[in-house]
């Protein structure tokens, strides 16, 4: 199985068409879309989203309204776990704290937020695995724009673009 992760687009068209050439070629089985992602609304943007060939799971962002799902024919949640093998991944957009305690992570776990766009991958000293895949539109702190891959083996960081990872944690 391989997740494509992305947040903080904010309704860029150029920006989702370059998301849509890389999960192409990375082979994503699954998107997760931790919020921020309609922004405006444009039509080209949702007919973009919406005719990409693999399940997307999405939730809303600070900047999403929650009819925005409608467009898109799914559910905006301000969070959702999402099951992996023997893991949970819980996708969030971080800008209402959702502590991995309160929802039932445990040590292998993966917790996804975005909001910050500022990419990050660490280990918590509960063992819960913590990403942010940055921003592909609007990065912060001199990152470049950025997304998440998480495989059966690996969770990494990627560059846009380039799709070259610079931070990777081995799945046990």
């Amino acid at each position: 199985m391989r997740f494509g992760v992305i947040s903080d687009i904010h309704g860029s068209i150029e920006a989702l068409k370059t998301i849509d050439s890389q999960m192409r070629a990375m082979e994503i089985d699954i998107l997760l879309a931790a919020g921020d992602f309609a922004g405006t609304a444009h039509q080209e943007f949702f007919r973009l989203f919406s005719s990409m060939p693999w399940k997307i799971l999405a939730v809303r962002g600070n900047c999403d309204a929650e009819e925005d799902g409608q467009f898109y024919g799914f559910s905006l949640p301000h969070y959702r776990k999402v099951p992996f093998k023997q893991r949970n991944i819980l996708l969030t957009h971080g800008h209402i704290k959702i502590s991995g305690a309160s929802a039932g992570l445990q040590e292998g776990d993966i917790y996804v937020s975005g909001h910050t766009h500022i990419p990050s991958l660490e280990v918590s000293p509960q063992g819960i695995i913590l990403m942010n895949p940055g921003s592909a539109v609007l990065p912060r702190e001199n990152h470049p724009p950025s997304f998440g891959l998480i495989t059966d083996t690996v969770i990494e960081l990627r560059h846009l673009g380039s799709r070259r990872c610079f931070k990777k944690v081995e799945l046990a």
